[in-house]
């Protein structure tokens, strides 16, 4: 590729945060963090500011130009300073007013699809649907098949190839941003319970939050995306918080109000961070002053019934 500026409206973001900045300083003590590596097995403590990046992630190239910008970058950044305020003072504002809901549900949906896990389902659907299209040669429109002309599918697998990063990122961005407010509408539908624990058990990870899918009633921990399965096909999601809290989102017919369950029992934090650490795709995340969070092990049920049973 040709060399190309940097426009330096948006600065040059190498490492970028997969997760927050602001979401991991609630682990944080001093500004250090405990991070335990999944490829190499192994625990280090280090700067929030290092910890959950991937180099260059959302770095694109601006359409019609070879100039290379950090733009995505600069717009997921909105509204962190005020996600993080939220965080700090958790307890004090639950439950939450219109507005704060609205910016965490929002912070959670760009969540669910700004880490490479989605990136990696993205493009593997991507692929998978110019190859069927190369296959039938037709797509369906309203009820209408519509030949293809094979330099449209040739188009598709450019576009999705490894070769053609940037110009797949401009359709990976777009997509993201235009999925985001309807995943936004639909986890601030849901109700919201805050779990509390007396101490710093919680972990998080580099893809916090968690569908348990409806299909189960007992699941052994696994990574999914909601390309997977869905927020509507969710029996639950869950969202660590803070190392003393996370957050359960349901779905119930019953009159909407969101909920606090205070003294979570171990058993629910190890329920929680067992399919947290599943989560993780290189890294996850805990206080490095305090214990390790302990984890389950097996077939695990939803964190709604164990709330249910210790009740």
């Amino acid at each position: 590729m040709t060399a190309a500026k940097l426009n330096a409206k948006y600065g040059n973001t190498k490492a970028a945060h997969i997760v927050p900045k602001v979401y991991l300083e609630s682990w944080s003590d001093d500004g250090l963090i405990g991070v335990h590596l999944v490829r190499e097995n192994r625990d280090v403590v280090m700067p929030t500011s290092d910890a959950g990046t991937r180099r260059h992630l959302y770095r694109r190239e601006r359409p019609g130009s070879a100039e290379l910008i950090d733009d995505v970058e600069n717009m997921l950044s909105q509204g962190e300073g005020r996600f993080g305020e939220i965080l700090r003072d958790l307890g004090d504002r639950w439950p939450l007013s219109r507005e704060d809901k609205w910016l965490v549900a929002e912070m959670l949906a760009y969540q669910l699809l700004r880490g490479p896990r989605w990136k990696t389902s993205f493009e593997a659907g991507g692929t998978r649907f110019a190859e069927e299209l190369r296959q039938v040669g037709v797509h369906e429109i309203d009820g209408v098949m519509i030949p293809v002309p094979p330099a449209v599918y040739d188009q598709l697998e450019q576009t999705f190839s490894s070769d053609n990063q940037f110009r797949n990122n401009n359709t990976r961005f777009e997509r993201m941003f235009t999925a985001a407010p309807t995943i936004t509408s639909l986890l601030g539908s849901m109700q919201w319970t805050l779990l509390q624990f007396a101490s710093p058990v919680i972990a998080t990870c580099d893809h916090p939050v968690v569908l348990y899918p409806r299909t189960h009633h007992l699941l052994k921990p696994a990574p999914f995306v909601v390309t997977q399965i869905g927020l509507v096909e969710a029996l639950e999601i869950h969202v660590p918080l803070g190392p003393t809290n996370a957050l359960l989102m349901t779905w119930h017919d019953e009159p909407h109000s969101d909920g606090l369950h205070l003294g979570a029992d171990r058993g629910i934090a190890m329920n929680l961070n067992a399919f947290t650490v599943a989560h993780a795709d290189r890294q996850w995340f805990y206080r490095h002053d305090a214990k390790r969070p302990p984890r389950s092990a097996g077939l695990l049920p939803p964190i709604r019934k164990g709330l249910t049973s210790s009740s």
